[in-house]
């Protein structure tokens, strides 16, 4: 037969259901705490990298305009001056 001091050697050999879960529940808080970590320096390098990303392209956007749309524009207005001297000839 098993005896009430049997059964206390046990629970302090064996651990009990509660214990697992209580172990369970600390190491889950645990590893969420290091996940949230992980993935807010992951949100904060995605910005970054984002942001660098968008100036990188304003940038280019910019270089695009320098180099080929305003040489147009300025074709454009050199073009209307000339058709203006024709059309209006005493201004």
């Amino acid at each position: 037969m098993i005896t009430d001091n049997d059964v206390k050697k046990l629970k302090k050999v064996f651990v009990t259901k509660q214990e697992l879960k209580d172990e369970l529940r600390y190491q889950k808080e645990e590893i969420i705490a290091k996940m949230d970590g992980r993935f807010a320096k992951l949100g904060k390098a995605i910005e970054e990298k984002i942001e660098k990303m968008k100036d990188d392209i304003i940038k280019q956007v910019g270089k695009f305009i320098a180099q080929a749309v305003l040489p147009i524009t300025d074709d454009h207005e050199t073009r209307i001056k000339k058709i203006e001297k024709h059309v209006f000839p005493t201004q």
